[in-house]
């Protein structure tokens, strides 16, 4: 990939905005054709799959983040002496009748993008309890091999660009997690 940045290339600003990557995606992509310009469509599609990570990465930062958040609510005492706030009045809604509109079939490339994008966010939410498994104490030797043999067996890790991406962070879980994980290594 060249030096220009992922936002560069995919051709917009800096974002955790999903659908606007995927958007710019697909505007470089009516341009860039692997036939004619393979270099540019290879940086085009690194980008891509870069800024999908990021995007990834992101929603586990925000998911984490959450989390903690409310592990800290939890784990804060409530003084005795302290009234319950009491709760705010919700505004009476009016009933509306909504026709829902007709959903039109999905495309078979659309029935299959979104299969695979299950897959994928099931491995990266696979790795992510595992994770969270390993940091336990005592660890749980056995539901942790089985995650572990269910994530390197789901049919998501076929996807080169999937697998590219899923090694370097199953590596950092591992070492982040030693001596845990240990157990994992054959």
């Amino acid at each position: 990939m060249s030096s220009r940045s992922i936002w560069d290339v995919l051709g917009i600003e800096a974002t955790d905005d999903e659908r606007e990557v995927k958007r710019a995606y697909a505007r470089r992509l009516k341009i860039t054709h692997p036939e004619d310009d393979p270099d540019g469509f290879q940086e085009l599609r690194a980008a891509y799959d870069l800024a999908q990570r990021h995007l990834w990465h992101r929603r586990q930062e925000a998911l984490h983040a959450d989390m903690e958040a409310r592990q800290a609510e939890e784990e804060t005492p409530v003084a005795a002496d302290q009234p319950e706030p009491e709760p705010e009045p919700q505004p009476a809604v009016e009933a509306q009748i909504v026709q829902p509109l007709p959903e039109r079939p999905l495309t078979d490339e659309e029935r299959f993008a979104a299969a695979f994008q299950a897959e994928v966010d099931a491995l990266y939410e696979g790795v992510a309890a595992m994770r969270d498994m390993l940091a336990a104490k005592p660890v749980p030797t056995i539901a942790v091999r089985q995650k572990f043999e269910t994530l390197l067996a789901s049919p998501a890790l076929d996807n080169f660009s999937v697998a590219d991406s899923f090694e370097p962070w199953i590596e950092q879980v591992l070492l982040a997690e030693a001596p845990a994980s240990d157990l994992l290594i054959p």
